[in-house]
């Protein structure tokens, strides 16, 4: 019973989330093609008919984050031989350019066994894997023997197949079989093997960054003006790190809220800056599904540079009096937002006079 709960748990987060993703490509079964070997086999008499299948799928901009993918296959041996399930996304259809990015499990979807062949995929889960844009070879394969005795009676050990598909989406998928065991040598054969077909495969994901929403306020000190037209830059680093990972510059609300996205999750310290204000920067944040950071920002930083110095009292002195319009208007100097630079900025500048902003 306790099994039965877990497996059941299993199957629910698995469903949970696929209703997350999008399907970013989808080549399905046509329900007539007949499957090719895609298999490393490991016994010392079918070594030679070891074969790798390839298939190409473009990624537009701005890439893809990819949670799962499904190779659509039949199986013809007992799968509780495999030694291992893996995928492979690589730049060329060659065996030698594998890049393997995931291992997977095989899910036998009809019952019966050997010498029937019956439907069975392999699935990987890739936990949002970033794909950059670009065009790949997605290539997937069992491993594991067929003859488990190595004694030329072939047996349960079996082969897993990989379903093909018509029409062609891009180019027709490849096979590599470097011993030479099915005639093919050491180079990938193109075709589909002797038909213009694909592989049948599903890819889901999203095409747009999954990330973290962060959102909080920004109280800007003293201000009394639009705070819409006040961006604020937040930079996301390492921990104890200066150098921005991220930067982004975000717009306030009335209320002096705002929200950005990251792609980033884990311990991270955020750093907000705008013009006129001192940087903080708030330490060890944990970024994950809510996170909510608030910032105070203090004012008097007039000329730019983190600091509340003579420089920035030279600069209010010379737009001292002015209004928008005038020659000597400078917004920079307009502390405290009501479009005049007056004893009430000189009056910010002086409370905060020798601040210097975090790093």
């Amino acid at each position: 019973m306790k099994r039965l709960a877990l497996a059941c748990i299993g199957l629910l987060l698995l469903a949970t989330s696929a209703l997350h993703a999008d399907v970013l490509r989808d080549q399905p079964w046509d329900g007539v093609s007949r499957g090719s070997p895609a298999q490393d086999f490991t016994d010392t008499a079918n070594r030679v008919y070891s074969v790798w299948l390839f298939d190409d799928f473009t990624v537009p901009e701005p890439g893809w984050w990819i949670d799962r993918v499904t190779i659509y296959g039949s199986e013809q041996g007992t799968p509780s031989y495999n030694v291992g399930i893996y995928l492979s996304i690589s730049p060329a259809p060659r065996a030698d350019l594998l890049n393997v990015i995931a291992t997977g499990t095989e899910v036998v979807l009809e019952p019966g066994s050997y010498p029937q062949r019956r439907r069975a995929n392999l699935v990987f889960e890739l936990n949002g894997f970033y794909l950059p844009p670009g065009t790949y070879y997605l290539s997937a394969w069992v491993r594991r023997p067929f003859d488990l005795n190595n004694d030329g009676i072939a047996n349960d050990g079996g082969q897993w197949f990989w379903l093909r598909t018509s029409p062609t989406l891009g180019q027709p998928f490849y096979l590599h079989n470097p011993a030479g065991g099915w005639g093919f040598g050491g180079n990938p054969v193109g075709g589909g093997w002797n038909s213009e077909q694909d592989l049948s495969f599903t890819i889901e994901g999203r095409a747009t960054p999954p990330g973290v929403i962060v959102r909080g306020t920004v109280n800007l000190q003293d201000y009394s003006g639009d705070r819409t037209t006040v961006p604020v830059s937040i930079e996301v680093r390492a921990p104890g790190s200066i150098s921005p990972l991220e930067t982004h510059v975000v717009d306030m609300d009335s209320e002096g809220r705002y929200s950005f996205r990251t792609v980033l999750r884990g311990m991270y310290d955020l750093s907000a800056k705008a013009n006129r204000w001192l940087r903080q920067t708030v330490p060890a944040v944990a970024l994950g599904d809510d996170t909510i950071v608030n910032f105070t920002l203090a004012s008097g930083d007039i000329d730019g540079d983190n600091e509340v110095t003579l420089f920035d009292f030279g600069v209010l002195v010379n737009a001292f009096g002015s209004m928008p319009g005038d020659s000597n208007w400078n917004p920079s100097a307009d502390l405290d937002g009501d479009e005049e630079v007056s004893l009430f900025d000189f009056g910010i500048l002086v409370r905060n006079f020798g601040s210097i902003g975090d790093d």
